[in-house]
């Protein structure tokens, strides 16, 4: 009895304590997925232009046509360009906005700026530090 009654008064703490630690992380991970997404997606469509340009290319060798093998040979260097640089959605000069599916381009300062407001909402750094270097940041933003 006792034991039960340990759990029915601690659960609720336990489960109303971890709210904002679990947003931030299910942002991130949400984020994240979203880039894995971008990327897969990409990489597919380079792969299947650099796939088309291999083909016409071929055909161009075997119809003995040097511009259809030409045109095949850029296609297909295209389609290379494209699935090379579809790295490009795991670079951090992107950040995930709450509430909206999109990505927006923010400054560092900014991105400084709100990893703060992170670490002052989960009450890691007092609302007197938190001004202190947020004045800094912004001054930074303007300058």
């Amino acid at each position: 009895m006792k034991k039960l009654l340990l759990i029915l008064i601690a659960l609720p703490m336990i489960g109303f304590g971890q709210d904002d630690e679990f947003t931030i992380l299910q942002n991130k991970v949400e984020d994240m997925n979203q880039r894995m997404d971008r990327h897969h997606t990409e990489y597919f469509h380079g792969a299947i232009i650099s796939g088309t340009g291999g083909l016409v290319m071929v055909a161009g060798i075997v119809a003995s046509s040097t511009p259809i093998g030409i045109i095949g040979a850029l296609i297909m260097t295209v389609g290379s360009v494209v699935s090379v640089k579809s790295h490009h959605w795991f670079k951090r000069n992107e950040l995930y906005v709450e509430g909206n599916s999109d990505t927006v381009k923010v400054s560092d300062p900014i991105k400084k700026l709100l990893d703060l407001k992170d670490l002052l909402d989960l009450g890691l750094i007092s609302r007197e530090e938190f001004n202190k270097k947020a004045k800094e940041l912004k001054q930074q933003i303007k300058d």
